[in-house]
């Protein structure tokens, strides 16, 4: 059989990836920041067993249900989608804020913010980080005025978990600048509660 961009090895490779990098952010460490998380804490988040969390993880379990892909998305915080999409998805949505940021330019707007903060290597940590700046600085997370309300609070810690998980989740490694800066402005709208 010819693997080609389109075939299902590719789709599995690419939710394979994005489930990895995506569990390395998808905890918290005691100052609250993004840390990884076990494929046992995915099981009890989820209710997917561990051992076919470590078949996806590995590359060598069956394709997943939709179900499940849903599942774990929403235990990971992130669009089911984004689990989903495999460089050259990337790639393409990346060079459509490209091309959006170029308008932008064209009619005299600043620079986007954060974009000097965009590293030829990138981690998921890195890109946690730029995103929730990023989201912050575009006033998709709500900011912190003073000592917010518990309800606010948890607004917005929603809000940055989200985007920090969903930030973790493109191929850094296979973009260009521009589109790793791109795909960071899309995880900084796509990954707040409301959008995902």
């Amino acid at each position: 059989m010819q693997n080609d961009e389109n075939s299902p090895s590719r789709l599995a490779s690419a939710f394979r990836d994005a489930l990895v990098r995506t569990m390395r952010v998808a905890g918290e460490d005691e100052a609250g920041d993004p840390a990884g998380i076990s494929q046992t804490e995915l099981e009890e988040r989820t209710g997917v067993s561990r051992k076919a969390i470590g078949e996806y993880c590995s590359g060598h379990g069956d394709g997943a249900k939709l179900e499940t892909i849903e599942r774990l998305a929403k235990g990971l915080g992130v669009p089911p989608a984004f689990l989903l999409m495999r460089r050259e998805d990337w790639i393409s949505l990346a060079n459509a804020v490209i091309t959006l940021m170029s308008i932008s330019k064209a009619h005299g707007e600043d620079a986007p913010p954060h974009q000097d903060s965009i590293k030829e290597s990138l981690t998921p940590i890195e890109a946690a980080e730029v995103g929730v700046a990023l989201a912050r600085a575009l006033g998709t997370i709500p900011k912190r005025r003073g000592d917010p309300s518990p309800d606010l609070a948890k607004a917005i810690r929603a809000a940055e978990t989200g985007v920090a998980h969903t930030a973790a989740a493109p191929p850094y490694q296979t973009l260009t600048t521009d589109q790793k800066y791109a795909a960071i402005a899309l995880c900084a709208f796509a990954g707040t509660p409301k959008h995902n």
